[in-house]
């Protein structure tokens, strides 16, 4: 793999930590709006910024489609309250949703930086770089605590972030080897 330009990972850091265009990018970083094109087409960027900013949402759905898919497979049997495993099961999507409810998104993360370095960018360009630099790796290692990975450096690995989605397509979910229906 060839290194990177130094223009192309401030417009790929500029371009998912602000919401300018791809044009003032190109201007920013000193290179026609056409080579900026090319590098957020081969490297996804807006599907990875539009996945980092989708993720937590789209997890949050799918616990509640779990949840009430449980509970009215609880509800509307003879033994009307859940067992030990399914309250513990109810327990744990409910803390998961409390958890994503409460914390800061990758988004919002990336929102915040893009505020901070747009507001630095007015005064000082060289050091509003350094600063969307810094905020790079700040992000990276952020991911690879969390697990997230929307803003992983090659950009190349999105992927997985659709496909779990389109995995839970189906009709069923099972749990300590008893299939509920989704509804």
């Amino acid at each position: 793999m060839e290194p990177k330009p130094p223009q192309q990972e401030v417009a790929r850091t500029l371009y998912f930590m602000t919401d300018k265009t791809q044009e003032e990018i190109a201007t920013m970083v000193g290179v026609n709006r056409r080579t900026v094109w090319l590098w957020s087409k081969k490297g996804n960027w807006r599907e990875i910024k539009l996945a980092a900013r989708n993720a937590p949402a789209a997890i949050a759905e799918n616990l509640y489609t779990q949840l009430v898919s449980l509970t009215g497979y609880i509800k509307e049997r003879e033994q009307n309250y859940p067992t030990l495993p399914e309250a513990e099961t109810i327990r744990k999507m409910v803390m998961s949703l409390n958890q994503l409810n409460h914390r800061l998104t990758l988004g919002e993360n990336i929102q915040m930086l893009a505020n901070f370095i747009s507001h630095i960018s007015k005064t000082d360009l060289k050091l509003s770089q350094e600063i969307a630099s810094a905020a790079d790796k700040y992000l990276l290692a952020k991911t690879t605590i969390t697990g997230d990975h929307p803003t992983h450096i090659d950009y190349d690995t999105a992927e997985h972030l659709f496909t779990e989605v389109e995995e839970e397509e189906n009709t069923t979910f099972t749990f300590d080897e008893t299939e509920y229906p989704m509804r």
